[in-house]
């Protein structure tokens, strides 16, 4: 799993990811992301799509990786691989 930026996001942060739910703060985060069931996952960072409004964010984008069944996805090739995640209490850019 790759690093976690949290220095973006207050340590409070609520996120909703429809497979999780709702989760608070980083450690939430990190038990989301660690049971995603996934192998190996790489996500198309120049395709990411961001909303911002006031300290909220929601993020829209893809994957492609290698679930723990063996089974690989790319999104946009084959079944699975989209995600959409919406955080609030993100820190301000400076």
């Amino acid at each position: 799993m790759g690093r976690f930026a949290a220095h973006l996001f207050t340590s409070d942060f609520q996120f909703f990811v429809p497979k999780y739910g709702v989760g608070l703060g980083e450690e939430d985060f990190r038990e989301m992301a660690s049971s995603a069931g996934a192998k190996q996952v790489e996500h198309h960072i120049a395709d990411l799509v961001y909303i911002q409004s006031g300290n909220m964010v929601a993020v829209e984008g893809s994957t492609e990786g290698v679930g723990i069944d063996g089974i690989e996805w790319n999104a946009g090739h084959t079944p699975g691989g989209r995600f959409a995640v919406f955080s609030c209490l993100m820190r301000p850019v400076l």
